[in-house]
């Protein structure tokens, strides 16, 4: 328990520093996908959560959803945005694992979990405080992923970590319009 105490506290204080911890623990793909796994069913809940534990309505026009599909949706797009971003490394020359990126990533699943309890709970008193904590909290939680982007790739720069990002969700986009119009979504 020490470890994520310690991990948490790092990841605010220097996120590149909690990413390098983090990779210290080389996890192979089924250790990481597992902890991704999880920390995604918790990201989904506190969706529902905030939602009224209603189902969810993801895109404007589509029915809404029950949670196991909301889990593979978010699931399958952030290992695809994960991906993406290990590519847009490579402009940069760098490389780094799959299961690394993957790990990354549900470390910030968690982070952004904790985030919106916080934000329910705050919410109960005041629903303007719990915006400005939700906008504060996305700003920090923005600096504490290209941190990591930044000790997963090896990119020295936090700059570079958000061109990375920028281009790994301009990459997403990309092959996500292709897909969704593929099978019959049209933008109108």
């Amino acid at each position: 328990m020490n470890f994520l105490v310690d991990l948490f506290k790092l990841s605010f204080l220097d996120p590149s520093a909690a990413g390098v911890r983090l990779l210290e623990l080389r996890p192979n793909i089924n250790t990481a996908l597992s902890a991704f796994t999880v920390s995604i069913i918790f990201a989904v809940i506190m969706i529902f959560a905030f939602n009224g534990f209603g189902l969810v309505v993801l895109l404007p026009g589509l029915p809404a959803l029950s949670p196991i599909f909301v889990v593979l949706i978010v699931g399958v797009g952030n290992l695809a945005l994960v991906a993406c971003i290990m590519l847009a490394g490579r402009v940069f020359q760098r490389e780094g694992s799959f299961s690394n990126g993957v790990l990354l990533f549900a470390w910030m699943q968690i982070l952004q979990v904790i985030l919106q309890a916080f934000q329910i709970g705050i919410s109960v008193f005041s629903g303007a405080l719990a915006g400005l904590i939700g906008l504060f909290g996305t700003g920090l939680l923005f600096w504490v992923l290209f941190g990591l982007i930044n000790s997963w790739l090896g990119l020295a720069s936090v700059w570079r970590a958000g061109i990375c990002f920028v281009l790994g969700l301009i990459g997403l986009s990309v092959c996500g319009s292709i897909i969704l119009v593929s099978i019959g979504f049209s933008p109108t």
